[in-house]
């Protein structure tokens, strides 16, 4: 499941995506609607060194979601409603509960997946979360607590399908984003945040400007939002998550940012490597023997 979530965000966007426009050059929305209500969006941002600890801590506190995610009153009442962390079994492992309002006269949404993080820095020198719907027959082989109860729907809600992958690594400088992102922070590395999800609303059919003004307008205004707060979080401006980033500083401080560090040298080391063979197959081909010369010419 992990292999294949990286093999799709390693490749580009085909021919059926559409890329949202009137984007600030920060970042790209591709997307692709099926029949129905089944939404598969794809979000590509490059984003400085400094931000990429405090961007991790604010997705890995599901149970501040509701805290930052926009509640949208115009022109659709929409919303996270409650956000909660129903298991955090092991250090990249955990299985999340998000309700959200809809337009009248849908019903409220409710989304229940399991995440699971995978550290390949030390082979491929990336950080990828694995997003899978859970229910009693996934959660057999998602789950190692046998003790945990995936719980009932509530009352007067439907339950959404929601499956996705981010993926952190090093920003390739081709990226379509890279040079804008650069020009604001021309001191830092820049990492590649890539966010695939796929979303079924479990609903026979969905007014076309609900459709426009989720992938135009509010997909974008959330990512921005997102970034935001991870910016304010890097510069202590968030209490509650900082609060919960104290609370837990072994896993951030000790954890999470020793290993982004270890990241962050693993793609230097790389980098400069290719620069010294690069160098050296420049220097190679400078030097060429008169024989070698003539054999080319034959």
């Amino acid at each position: 499941i992990i292999e294949h979530a990286v093999a799709d965000l390693l490749s580009s966007p085909q021919d059926d995506w559409k890329r949202q426009g009137g984007q600030s050059g920060d970042f790209t929305v591709y997307y692709k609607v099926d029949d129905g209500a089944r939404l598969t969006c794809r979000i590509e941002s490059p984003i400085p060194a400094s931000l990429l600890v405090p961007l991790l801590s604010v997705l890995n506190e599901s149970s501040l979601y509701q805290t930052w995610i926009p509640f949208f009153h115009r022109p659709f009442h929409m919303g996270v409603s409650s956000s909660k962390q129903l298991l955090n079994d092991s250090r990249g492992h955990q299985v999340i509960q998000v309700q959200c309002q809809v337009p009248w006269p849908m019903k409220p949404r409710e989304a229940l997946f399991d995440v699971a993080a995978v550290d390949d820095i030390d082979e491929h020198q990336f950080i990828i979360a694995k997003m899978t719907t859970i229910n009693n027959e996934t959660a057999q082989f998602l789950l190692d607590d046998n003790t945990f109860q995936v719980p009932e729907c509530p009352p007067g809600m439907e339950r959404c399908d929601f499956d996705g992958a981010v993926l952190f690594r090093a920003c390739p400088p081709e990226h379509n984003n890279f040079q804008t992102v650069k020009q604001k922070h021309p001191t830092e590395d820049l990492f590649l945040v890539q966010f695939l999800f796929y979303f079924d609303a479990k609903m026979p059919l969905i007014p076309q400007a609900l459709i426009n003004f989720v992938t135009r307008e509010a997909i974008g205004i959330i990512w921005k939002m997102l970034l935001s707060v991870a910016e304010d979080v890097r510069n202590g401006k968030r209490k509650e998550h900082c609060d919960v980033i104290a609370q837990k500083r072994e896993f951030y401080e000790d954890w999470v940012a020793r290993r982004c560090e270890f990241m962050l040298r693993k793609i230097k080391d790389k980098n400069q490597r290719t620069k010294r063979s690069c160098r050296q197959q420049q220097s190679k081909n400078e030097h060429w023997t008169v024989d070698e010369i003539l054999r080319m010419n034959m």
